[in-house]
């Protein structure tokens, strides 16, 4: 977060403009709609951990199916 907060301020754009850093998947969901009814198909998805594969798991028990379920 520090480096990602640095390089915004670098480049005189807001983080969450790009980035969206939740632990809430209804948050997830809903910051992700304005994408999703833009036409993006493929969103990138990133866990800052050393657990990758959990973060992944984790995010298709938990926002994929909300994800769908909103946009199906």
């Amino acid at each position: 977060p520090l480096e990602l907060e640095r390089l915004a301020d670098e480049e005189h754009v807001r983080p969450e403009s790009r980035f969206i850093c939740t632990a809430d998947p209804d948050e997830v969901c809903e910051r992700a709609a304005p994408y999703v009814e833009a036409g993006f198909r493929h969103l990138v998805v990133h866990g800052p951990g050393a657990d990758q594969a959990g973060f992944i798991r984790r995010f298709a028990d938990d926002v994929l199916p909300r994800l769908r379920a909103r946009f199906s």
